[in-house]
């Protein structure tokens, strides 16, 4: 019998992701012998890493994103950490310390998110000791 031959299907590509999008747009194709385009690498040696900068909505290879950076006020009912907005697709988390050597644990808190996205944290007075640190984790899935 005649067969016909079986036809090679086509592949579906795989749309990129908005982070995919960015990273490309920023570093291209991702160079294993480039450490610069890693994500906690700090290409423009602004003091946030690569990924924080896509987390922030900032230029990777530009130090031009202070206006970005967290600010936290001491308010009469506590400290009140604002930030953002940040991307859609990224986890944030804070943690806080009351001495740097201790480690971080993840704090209690009083979170708002306005309709910009703006993110604003407050962290009550109540039982807070003297001093206190404060970091902003990003987790990129």
């Amino acid at each position: 019998p005649i067969t016909s031959p079986t036809p090679t299907p086509t592949p579906t590509p795989i749309p990129w992701s908005a982070r995919q999008i960015w990273w490309n747009e920023n570093f291209g194709v991702p160079d294993p012998s480039d450490d610069t385009n890693a994500t906690t690498a700090d290409a423009d040696g602004d003091g946030r890493n690569n990924i924080l900068e896509y987390a922030f909505g900032g230029d990777p290879c530009r130090p031009d994103s202070a206006e970005r950076n967290p600010v936290l006020t001491r308010e009469p009912d506590g400290f009140r950490l604002t930030y953002g907005p940040i991307t859609s697709d990224v986890l944030d988390a804070i943690d806080s310390s009351t001495d740097l050597s201790a480690g971080w644990a993840a704090l209690d808190i009083i979170r708002t998110t306005n309709p910009t996205g703006v993110i604003t944290a407050l962290d009550p007075f109540a039982a807070s000791p003297a001093k206190k640190f404060y970091r902003i984790s990003v987790i990129a899935p």
